[in-house]
């Protein structure tokens, strides 16, 4: 009768074949896993990048220019008379106030799909309110109109801060992205050489069994 050499090959054969199996599966779903949360994260840093470049940064920008104008605007009409300082009202916002805020809105019109969050802060209304108001009011005056009962809503200083909160917020997120991904590229780059070495080591096994097998000598019948 035969011995329980060929079973014991046919064994480990089994082995082999299973451990290598599972190996693969394993393999495939983590690839494929892996692959899936890559574009995740890539998608999430274009669109923050988008997010900085086309949206958040402008305004920043251009919120710091109306401050500082405001500034000099202040300093202009330190000491004047009303009648002074209404002419130097007008001529401030149509040479230096009304280009930005034109800027401001065109970036508020047409980039709105890069707001962080569903809705826009009340901030982005009240500013809405106050140049559309003060638009018509210099608008109308100029035309010789009577504006006496236009009442200009103020400048709303929430707007200012809301832009830099959210601003902040892109900013974090695409820094934490950018960090993930560099940490995912290192962390599969050494799955994939330990992955290759346990390939090599499972072929190397595989070859000396071969070896083994034909050096021993069959049992007797």
């Amino acid at each position: 009768m035969p011995t329980g050499h060929g079973t014991v090959s046919l064994g480990g054969a089994i082995a082999t074949a299973a451990v290598a199996a599972v190996g693969w599966t394993l393999a495939y779903f983590l690839t494929g896993w892996r692959e899936d949360r890559t574009k995740r994260l890539q998608l999430e840093l274009e669109h923050a990048s988008e997010q900085i470049r086309e949206f958040y940064a402008p305004l920043a920008a251009l919120t710091d220019q109306l401050d500082s104008t405001a500034d000099v605007y202040d300093r202009v009409i330190e000491g004047k008379s009303e009648e002074e300082r209404d002419a130097l009202s007008g001529l401030f916002y149509a040479r230096f106030f009304l280009p930005i805020h034109e800027q401001i809105n065109e970036i508020l019109k047409k980039k709105v799909h890069l707001l962080e969050g569903p809705t826009p802060p009340k901030s982005f209304t009240y500013y809405f309110q106050h140049y559309a108001t003060e638009k018509a009011y210099w608008n109308l005056r100029g035309e010789g109109k009577d504006v006496s009962n236009v009442v200009i809503p103020p400048y709303p200083s929430e707007f200012y801060w809301d832009v830099r909160k959210d601003y902040h917020a892109v900013l974090q997120r695409y820094e934490d992205t950018l960090q993930e991904l560099r940490q995912r590229r290192w962390l599969f780059n050494f799955l994939e050489v330990s992955t290759s070495r346990a390939r090599a080591i499972g072929r190397g096994l595989r070859k000396w069994r071969l070896k083994r097998a034909k050096k021993e000598p069959s049992p007797p019948a």
